[in-house]
């Protein structure tokens, strides 16, 4: 023996175990295709706004309030200033955005088209166009034809 516990001369010594490599890291391996996916406030999201206005709200109070009585103070302001916006927004801001909401004539539209069932005809009502910010309020589809109804 050449001085290892159990072990002799003819034996290669061990190497230790190496802790695995991501997929994505090892040799030959390309990384994933394509942009990573969106975080939870992508910079299309209409969040992003009433968060950022938050945070500076905080920040703002926070930071009077820490440079008069201290960090705990700027802490405990910044968390109610952001509390009292978050019940003010909660309070002032509408579920579905007016935008969304339809109108008492549409809702008629709808009810009549729908009576077309019977006779074949479907009614989609609400639908976007691709590539536009356009929508159609009513799209009837049936024997006659298809109808795009505004």
């Amino acid at each position: 023996m050449n001085g290892a516990a159990g072990r002799t001369g003819d034996e290669p010594p061990t190497l230790p175990l190496a802790l695995p490599v991501p997929v994505t890291a090892q040799a030959g391996v390309p990384p994933p295709a394509g942009p990573a996916p969106p975080g939870p406030l992508a910079a299309g999201d209409p969040r992003l706004r009433w968060w950022a206005r938050r945070g500076g709200i905080a920040a703002v109070s926070g930071g009077a309030a820490a440079a008069l009585a201290g960090w705990q103070a700027g802490m405990g302001t910044a968390l109610l200033a952001a509390a009292a916006d978050t019940l003010f927004r909660a309070r002032t801001t509408a579920v579905i955005p007016a935008s969304v909401l339809v109108s008492s004539a549409q809702r008629r539209t709808r009810w009549r088209l729908r009576q077309l069932g019977p006779a074949g005809y479907l009614s989609l009502h609400g639908r976007a166009i691709p590539g536009t910010g356009s929508v159609i309020d009513h799209l009837v589809i049936g024997p006659a034809g298809v109808f795009a109804v505004d």
